[in-house]
């Protein structure tokens, strides 16, 4: 379902919140932020893979959670779509988000390939590809892995051996039976990883196949888009970038990752970034001037038009409500568009039909709770304290009284950052404590 401008409270959700817009809704919706953020890192990826089509890139995309990232990669997609063959996924629909092995990545890569090759008339894959694609997967261990796990039952093979469909269907019911078990992710790590640089060499080769049948088509290339790795478990994405760059930099393909801004600022940041094309930075909207911390508004304004273009202004009863919203929220759309959500509820729940000041005081309210209750000890799994409350707020109430507005990348501001208490701007890249996280230090008597 399409999603419409709000015209009444309860349809809040449904135009904020339900889901990231899709490539045919960016012309409704998308509103241009470059000026506010001070940075252009779409420009700056699109004149990359323009420039660059004889070679294919591995591309980091860094920003906050909740700045605007999938919106920005939306519209990216839109603008390439007429050059470039685009897959764009997100590892929380598609693949387990606790627990991502660099496997699933080729898997889901093949499964997209396969997919797209059975929906196109005039791309195809060599029989002595497929023929020997099809010897692989008949081997004793992913054979078995097949038998015991997935739902997909032996293809019967023509002269022509194993078809598209075939292959597709399996790498599907691969990439979901992982997805869901335990046990079958288990099995990943035994039967198919130690046969990794057999299944790669297949991908590459796929994609080779189609990436030429592209290009006399007309297209620069194929593109892939992988969405949310910045905001799976910060231990996770450590185990997966820091562990394994090599392996996700093995697709010769042109890929574009999210990458969680807590590991960015990491000293060990240094050894993996040599492994991507580029890295680019997405910053907040900045709302406030670095100096004198006074409004930019520009940057209020930017914010504005964004959610007027997904509700009406009349729903809000007092005119000065959405601008203190704005303000709150730092430039985290994320959080602009929770509190406007939770104030909407408020409304329904006193049966009000527009939203009025005590309900923007529940939202802010009920985002201060959440925000307060992220700061809190951080514990290894023997329980032993790693980082104490106390160091958290520290730094947080050391950074509010700091008039250069910027700190040094402990491991207590990484997890800042990762949790959004700590938000960063563009410019010389300045950093400054959330609004929302400001007003629970005010409340400790901290500030």
């Amino acid at each position: 379902m399409r999603i419409q401008k709000a015209t009444e409270v309860a349809k809040l959700y449904q135009a904020l919140l339900q889901k990231p817009l899709r490539v045919d809704e960016i012309d409704d919706f998308f509103i241009e932020t470059s000026k506010s953020r001070g940075d252009k890192p779409r420009n700056q990826m699109m004149r990359l893979l323009r420039q660059n089509v004889d070679t294919y890139q591995h591309i980091l995309l860094v920003g906050y959670s909740g700045c605007g990232k999938s919106t920005e990669l939306k519209r990216l997609e839109k603008d390439l779509q007429n050059e470039f063959v685009v897959f764009n996924y997100s590892v929380f629909d598609e693949l387990d988000p606790n627990s991502i092995n660099y496997v699933e990545l080729v898997v889901i890569t093949m499964e997209r390939l396969f997919e797209f090759v059975n929906r196109q008339d005039n791309i195809s894959v060599s029989p002595s590809f497929t023929n020997e694609l099809g010897n692989f997967l008949k081997t004793k261990e992913i054979e078995e892995l097949r038998v015991k796990y997935m739902d997909v039952e032996a293809a019967v093979e023509t002269e022509a051996g194993l078809g598209v469909p075939y292959f597709a269907k399996f790498f599907a019911s691969l990439r979901g039976t992982s997805k869901s078990s335990r046990q079958v992710k288990t099995a990943l790590k035994e039967n198919v990883e130690p046969k990794y640089k057999e299944l790669l060499g297949y991908c590459n080769q796929l994609i080779d196949e189609i990436t030429k049948q592209v290009k006399e088509d007309g297209k620069k290339g194929l593109l892939i888009i992988v969405e949310d790795l910045d905001k799976i478990k910060i231990e996770e994405s450590e185990k997966l970038f820091f562990n394994y760059a090599s392996q996700i930099t093995d697709l010769e393909v042109n890929v574009i990752y999210t990458f969680p801004i807590g590991l960015y600022y990491n000293t060990k940041f240094r050894t993996i970034k040599d492994k991507f094309s580029k890295i680019y930075e997405l910053p907040m909207i900045k709302l406030r001037n670095r100096q004198d911390q006074s409004v930019n508004q520009l940057g209020v304004d930017t914010m504005k038009e964004i959610v007027l273009a997904r509700m009406n202004e009349e729903l809000l009863a007092d005119g000065k409500s959405l601008e203190g919203l704005i303000l709150l929220s730092g430039g985290c759309l994320r959080d602009l568009f929770l509190m406007l959500v939770e104030a909407a509820e408020s409304a329904q729940d006193n049966n009000r039909t527009v939203i009025e000041p005590e309900d923007v005081d529940y939202a802010v309210k009920k985002l201060k709770r959440d925000y307060r209750n992220t700061i809190a000890d951080k514990m290894n799994d023997k329980g032993e304290v790693l980082i104490s409350s106390k160091e958290y707020y520290d730094t947080l109430v050391e950074l509010a009284k700091n008039d250069l507005k910027d700190v040094e990348n402990t491991d207590t501001v990484m997890d800042l950052r990762q949790s959004l208490c700590i938000l960063g701007y563009n410019g010389d890249g300045w950093c400054d404590v959330h609004p929302i996280v400001k007003q629970i230090l005010t409340d400790k008597n901290l500030l």
